[in-house]
């Protein structure tokens, strides 16, 4: 039967109050998950809702929800749920006669993107074993049900998570960068069926925080766990974090509610500004929590900065511009995932290559520091004359400038080149032509620039431009190696030269089409 109303009612496991929560802190992964089973009386706990289910312990379903499908590498530790934790937690649970487990995941918009992304092959990829435990992916399980509930209604739900008898959400403590930061009320977000969560789950139809708490409501979590061994924080918490934090702790407790609000405390946050905790607050009401083990706050830990959720809150109202920024952030991917061939993923290839450059910090800061150097370059060819109140260069500012450019855009290829040959890369012929065109060229025509010829103009606008647009074709033939004309570029991967032969050619063409227009 519907609910006439669902704002402000109790729960017999959210509401409940007071709630304790168990925290953690050990240096050794395998003690402190041991330790957190104990102190928490975990077993007894299991034990209790098994003995009042009347089944046979061999017909008693438990499900484990950890966070995984956010992983594109095996080594991004802070992004899912710690294997060999998981993997202890089955073992002391099969220990007291408990035969019948499943861990459970389901796809996300990044299976859209990519051949075959599926669970059980990311959780192969990850290094889940399913050693004495089934891994179920929920996206093939999904069947009609009645939420009775506003925002989900009749929608599908996964048969494992309905059918459990008792079930668990095994979060990773990392940052968010809508909801501040993800915990074991989000991950059961993951238990939702549907493949484009985008789609289904954001924007104006529905809220992601809401369709949380309608399936917690339905589904209720009987037990939570945050893996918070090794952490995500910033920006890209969720999905990488290239320096995680070895923050040593497990969170646990009966109420997901009261575990996601003390993992908002050791970030340093009010946990009110998470979505999902701020709408359970509304339906189920603040927790009363009494907290064992250590509270202080993560050091170092990097929050998410306010305007980064209001940003991302106003994307996702658009669903196509909100999956243009998802297809660019998943750009960082396993070889063993194959990009689709759909002509919407090729026309975005630009963009992921763009974003991929973020990564490479080295390169915009080496880009940075020559465009200063330029700069004092230019600036130390200038004389003032006070008493004129005029300006008089002791030589043509914007001639020095180009040349200086496209000279430097003819010494990345020529590093680039050289990176390529000691990496034993195979360059096609058109590479090889192109690279040497640039290596000679570039510098000829700096030489004509600073000389006064117009032809040096020319050959620096018409040049890196029809370089640029075989690099442009490599955005959609990435197996041609057109991309390799970007000096130090190998597989869409830019370093620092690439970042310099960017920035030194684009100026260089900029300069090179003022100075022939103005004639």
């Amino acid at each position: 039967m519907k609910r006439k109303e669902i704002e402000g009612q109790s729960h017999p496991i959210y509401s409940k109050t007071p709630s304790t929560v168990y925290i953690v802190q050990k240096k050794n992964k395998r003690r402190c998950m041991d330790e957190a089973i104990e102190i928490s009386g975990f077993l007894s706990h299991l034990d209790s809702r098994w003995k009042a289910s009347g089944k046979e312990k061999e017909e008693f379903l438990i499900v484990i929800k950890p966070n995984f499908m956010c992983a594109a590498f095996e080594v991004d530790i802070s992004v899912y749920t710690d294997v060999e934790l998981l993997e202890h937690l089955i073992r002391r649970i099969k220990d007291q006669g408990y035969s019948k487990v499943k861990v459970v995941e389901s796809q996300m918009v990044w299976s859209i993107f990519y051949k075959d992304r599926t669970v059980k092959k990311v959780a192969a990829l990850l290094g889940y074993s399913g050693d004495g435990y089934e891994i179920v992916d929920l996206s093939m399980e999904a069947e009609i049900h009645d939420y009775g509930d506003p925002t989900l209604g009749h929608h599908t739900a996964a048969k494992s998570w309905r059918e459990a008898d008792y079930r668990i959400s095994f979060a990773k403590n990392k940052t968010h960068f809508q909801s501040y930061y993800t915990g074991c009320m989000k991950n059961v977000y993951g238990c939702l069926p549907k493949r484009d969560k985008l789609k289904h789950y954001h924007g104006q139809r529905r809220e992601f925080e809401g369709s949380t708490i309608a399936i917690l409501e339905a589904f209720p979590v009987h037990y939570c766990f945050i893996d918070a061994y090794f952490s995500g924080d910033g920006l890209a918490g969720l999905i990488r974090d290239n320096s995680p934090n070895e923050t040593n702790t497990i969170i646990c407790g009966d109420n997901c509610l009261a575990v996601d609000w003390v993992q908002g405390e050791k970030m340093g946050l009010d946990p009110l500004k998470n979505a999902v905790v701020r709408r359970g607050v509304e339906r189920w009401g603040k927790p009363r929590i009494d907290r064992i083990g250590p509270t202080d706050k993560y050091d170092p830990w990097r929050n998410i900065l306010p305007g980064v959720s209001a940003v991302a809150n106003l994307i996702e109202e658009y669903y196509h511009v909100a999956k243009l920024f998802c297809f660019v952030f998943a750009y960082r991917m396993h070889p063993r995932f194959e990009l689709v061939d759909d002509w919407t993923c090729s026309l975005t290839r630009p963009f992921r290559f763009c974003a991929k450059t973020v990564d490479f910090h080295m390169g915009l800061i080496l880009s940075l520091l020559v465009l200063i150097l330029l700069f004092l370059f230019l600036s130390g060819l200038v004389k003032w004359d006070i008493a004129a109140s005029e300006v008089r260069y002791l030589v043509d500012p914007v001639r020095y400038g180009i040349a200086f450019s496209i000279f430097t855009g003819g010494v990345m290829h020529l590093l680039g080149l050289i990176t390529a040959l000691r990496r034993g890369w195979s360059l096609p012929r058109i590479c090889w032509f192109f690279f040497l065109f640039a290596i000679v060229l570039y510098p000829v025509s700096a030489v004509m620039i600073l000389d006064g010829m117009s032809l040096g103009y020319w050959i620096t606008l018409v040049a890196p431009c029809v370089g640029g647009l075989f690099i442009f074709i490599g955005f959609f033939q990435p197996k041609s190696r057109f991309l390799m004309l970007l000096a130090g570029t190998h597989e869409s991967e830019i370093t620092w030269m690439g970042f310099l032969q960017i920035a030194s050619e684009s100026l260089a063409v900029a300069g090179a089409a003022i100075t022939i227009y103005l004639g």
